[in-house]
């Protein structure tokens, strides 16, 4: 008796780990489509900041984010969000100016998964920086993105935008 109940109490244990996990991770790019469009952060008019986001398509969504320094462009970034096995992953790569030869060249890259999702929010943490999180949302019509340290919650929050829909 006592071996039965061990081995029901491994497979409920188990269910409800699968079960936990199969929420956690339902996700689809669907969830993402709020970001379609473009959008324009003009706090600073000599240093705007553009985001660009596709609809979703065969499994993808694809964008960019810049930042122009006056009228020459000062960073750029390739964003890419793949729907892989009811989950979503974002990846950002990050290009800087060789201020020598004025090319660019890929100085980082940046994996997420995606946490939470409703309409006009999200959250993804980042993949091997389980303290870092990325928030996207839209209120009153504005788009804002921030990366925050969550061991950290009242320190600065970091790539931060908040561009208008155009």
């Amino acid at each position: 008796m006592n071996l039965i109940f061990k081995r029901l109490t491994a497979v409920v244990a188990a269910l409800c780990t699968i079960s936990g996990a199969a929420i956690a991770a339902d996700h689809s790019l669907d969830d993402l489509s709020w970001l379609t469009g473009h959008w324009i952060d003009t706090r600073d008019p000599e240093k705007p900041i553009e985001v660009r986001w596709n609809a979703a398509n065969g499994n993808a969504m694809v964008g960019t984010w810049r930042k122009n320094n006056g009228n020459s462009l000062a960073y750029y970034e390739m964003l890419t969000m793949r729907e892989i096995a009811s989950a979503v992953f974002y990846r950002f790569d990050f290009f800087e100016k060789d201020e020598a030869t004025g090319l660019f060249a890929q100085s980082s890259s940046t994996r997420l998964e995606l946490m939470e999702a409703r309409l006009d929010f999200a959250v993804f943490k980042i993949v091997g920086e389980e303290n870092w999180k990325l928030t996207m949302e839209i209120e009153d019509g504005v788009l804002s993105g921030w990366m925050e340290d969550t061991n950290k919650p009242d320190a600065e929050k970091f790539y931060s935008y908040v561009a208008a829909k155009q």
